[in-house]
């Protein structure tokens, strides 16, 4: 659990420390999050679990973005909420609400650390990896094991309008995420949503004026 704790340490570190020559931003984000069968044994719980919503919201940080670069590096911080659906085969239902399914939720501290294409300056691809740490769960299946730390990669590309932007991204995780008996899963995850670049001095010169 230490190592864990360390890397995540570093690479927020490593994402936040270095000085942008531009902007934070801010994001919102909504899509849909499932999970991969680990292995081909797993086939047959693999149908059990069906994608759910997910969101996600958290900070970036410009790294070196100018005019005349076209690649920089982004990192910072994020939380993100995973849903699944875990169905009963037909006929049968769920003792505590008669429903044939139910809805679970995994809470993720991020970090991301993405390479960034500036094709135009409306229009920006992404490439990197994330970190992620579980700090909660809700409604969780009994005998799930969930690891504490899992790793990924994500991909994706925003347009951006002046300050504001439309992003989609999809990550999947290259390391286990849930475990269930001899079956494991992990997250495959598709996010769209608007973010908005500011400046903090800027905001701190509004504040004091």
């Amino acid at each position: 659990m230490k190592k864990e704790i360390y890397l995540i340490l570093l690479l927020f570190t490593v994402s936040l420390s270095i000085h942008s020559q531009e902007k934070f931003s801010v994001c919102l984000f909504t899509g849909k999050s499932d999970v991969r069968l680990g292995s081909d044994r797993n086939n047959i719980l693999g149908n059990y679990y069906t994608p759910h919503t997910s969101f996600k919201a958290g900070i970036l940080y410009n790294v070196n973005r100018r005019d005349s670069i076209s690649f920089y590096v982004s990192g910072g911080a994020q939380l993100t909420s995973n849903g699944l659906r875990m169905n009963l085969p037909d006929g049968q239902t769920w003792p505590e609400t008669g429903k044939p399914y139910r809805n679970e939720r995994y809470y993720y501290f991020d970090i991301p650390v993405f390479l960034n294409y500036k094709f135009e300056e409306w229009l920006i691809f992404k490439v990197g990896a994330k970190g992620s740490l579980l700090v909660g769960t809700h409604n969780l299946l009994n005998g799930m094991d969930t690891k504490p730390f899992t790793f990924g990669l994500v991909g994706g590309g925003c347009l951006k309008i002046q300050n504001f932007t439309i992003n989609a991204e999809y990550s999947f995780d290259l390391t286990e995420s849930l475990r269930f008996s001899e079956w494991s899963w992990k997250y495959s995850i598709f996010h769209m949503g608007i973010g908005y670049y500011f400046t903090p001095s800027k905001i701190f010169k509004k504040v004091k004026s």
